[in-house]
């Protein structure tokens, strides 16, 4: 089969953990060298040992999304996943996907495309791992006005809902739909501008992605794609997902490119 997804380690000063070091079998791929060099090592402590700037960084992201049509995901917060806790908990987990463009939150998340599904995918295939199935719930949150309180703005949400709960029936996948009203939030982007969202946007959405993840195993957002052009608005762009994931469990930033699911039969 040809790969058709590049994964990434999120571009941070988090201090590297060599995950080949707690499995043996991994001894032969760790020792693996490419011309002569280390094939899989990791990066020093500080910044002073990085062999790729952040703006490569994000130069290499875009290449693999629109020169290369793959599939990308950014993975942040993974080392302090533990699996094992996870399968033995005696608590119900989630794995929860949001799937609103916070970067672009004028954008409409309504529609069935393949980024949407492919997230809806690696999120359901979690779920069914052994000792996840039981142990944690496919949760999707829903970002709605507080129109939806009352009158006519209620049967706009219900709208909606059903909308959520037909894809999910349609793709068969089990999961809860939660409903998170956060006019509060959304009120501090300027909505009709084309500019980057406000800082103290993304850090209010990062709290209340944090209120809403106190039982959260992993958790699924959208990776809008980066800028095509300037060095500027590539740091911009790092900055934006760097304040939107701080702090927060596990998460996994994913951008569909590839068809995976079909659902015209």
């Amino acid at each position: 089969m040809k790969p058709n997804t590049i994964l990434f380690g999120f571009y941070d000063d988090s201090q590297p953990n060599d995950f080949f070091d707690q499995n043996s079998s991994f001894k032969e791929l760790k020792m693996a060298k490419v011309r002569e060099e280390e094939f899989l090592g990791l990066r020093g402590d500080t910044s002073d040992h990085r062999s790729l700037e952040p703006t490569e960084y994000v130069r290499m992201i875009h290449d693999c999304m629109f020169w290369m049509q793959k599939n990308v995901c950014l993975a942040r917060h993974f080392q302090h996943l533990d699996r094992a806790a996870i399968v033995r908990s005696r608590h119900r987990l989630y794995i929860d996907v949001w799937p609103v463009n916070f970067l672009r939150p004028e954008e409409c998340p309504s529609a069935i495309d393949n980024c949407w599904l492919f997230t809806m995918q690696l999120a359901c295939i979690l779920h069914m791992v052994s000792g996840w199935k039981h142990s944690t719930t496919l949760r999707i949150f829903m970002c709605v006005g507080s129109f939806g309180a009352s009158g006519d703005g209620g049967e706009e949400v219900a709208r909606h809902r059903r909308h959520w709960e037909s894809m999910l029936q349609l793709l068969r996948i089990e999961a809860t739909i939660s409903v998170v009203l956060w006019d509060h939030v959304v009120g501090m982007a300027d909505l009709s501008s084309k500019g980057p969202a406000p800082n103290d946007y993304l850090c209010a959405v990062n709290t209340m992605v944090k209120q809403h993840s106190q039982t959260t195993a992993v958790l699924f957002l959208y990776l809008p794609p980066p800028p095509a052009h300037g060095d500027e608005e590539r740091l911009q762009y790092l900055e934006q997902l760097d304040l939107l994931t701080s702090g927060l469990p596990p998460t996994m930033l994913v951008h569909g490119i590839s068809p995976v699911t079909s659902i015209t039969l």
